[in-house]
């Protein structure tokens, strides 16, 4: 399927639904969803809201991975209700620094704001026959909901305020990375940047990398040696294909997979 698309044939990534739900082999789950968002026409990125929407805590964390990757602007509200449904700080960061990296120029307000949520309500109230214990943590934790009606946590507002502003901007079907539409030339000039810095450890490449290889095919192995960026090899690549005119065909606010539009 992915050797299709490759190809500039998009009509299978349906074929890869099925998995979202299979965590065997190892992490097949995130790798379908992951390649489904990088793939799949536009016409079927509902998908990705409906594995957003899922019951599946899992599904729905690596949903908001595949959006983050997409930028659709239209799955920002599932991705915040994700965000609010998350348990773990871990699932409030992952899906939280993603709305920053497609609203966001920068890291800012949104990021700053990504592990503080309101307080959910107790499943259920107190009985008789629970401990003193479970009666105070219950009550406990239903008036801190309640104060938080009163006074919610800033993220909510600051994701909506944001996705407000670029939807009137671009619309809602606009495909948005740093708050513009999604650029190779932005992916490339963020790689140089970073390489010719001297920006250490690969935490702040690996994005970059996986963005600049899903859609131009470029082979960026050699970027990296024992878990530590090439710089002089990296900066070398980019200037070679900025010199070659290569990319000027890439069209900003467009998806791309191995070089080919995705319609």
């Amino acid at each position: 399927m992915t050797e299709r698309a490759k190809h500039g044939d998009h009509r299978h990534a349906r074929l890869l639904r099925p998995f979202f739900h299979d965590d065997e082999p190892f992490a097949l789950n995130r790798v379908s969803i992951l390649v489904y968002a990088s793939v799949a026409p536009s016409a079927e990125l509902p998908v990705v809201r409906e594995a957003l929407e899922s019951e599946d805590p899992d599904e729905r964390y690596y949903a908001a991975q595949a959006a983050e990757f997409v930028g659709q602007l239209s799955l920002v509200p599932a991705m915040l209700e994700a965000w609010k449904r998350g348990d773990t700080i871990h699932e409030l960061e992952t899906i939280g620094f993603g709305l920053s990296d497609i609203l966001e120029p920068e890291l800012g307000e949104i990021a700053n704001q990504v592990g503080i949520q309101d307080t959910k309500p107790p499943e259920r109230a107190p009985t008789p026959d629970d401990s003193p214990g479970m009666v105070w943590l219950l009550e406990s934790r239903a008036r801190r909901a309640r104060e938080a009606l009163e006074d919610p946590a800033p993220f909510p507002g600051l994701v909506t305020d944001a996705y407000e502003t670029l939807r009137a901007k671009f619309g809602d079907d606009a495909f948005v990375w740093k708050a513009e539409p999604l650029s190779v030339s932005k992916v490339v000039s963020s790689l140089l940047t970073a390489a010719k810095q001297g920006e250490r450890g690969i935490g702040g490449y690996l994005p970059l990398r996986h963005r600049l290889e899903t859609w131009t095919g470029m082979d960026c192995r050699p970027f990296f040696y024992a878990g530590e960026p090439r710089r002089l090899e990296i900066v070398a690549a980019l200037e070679s294909f900025v010199e070659s005119g290569e990319i000027e065909r890439y069209t900003p606010g467009q998806r791309y997979f191995w070089g080919h539009p995705v319609p």
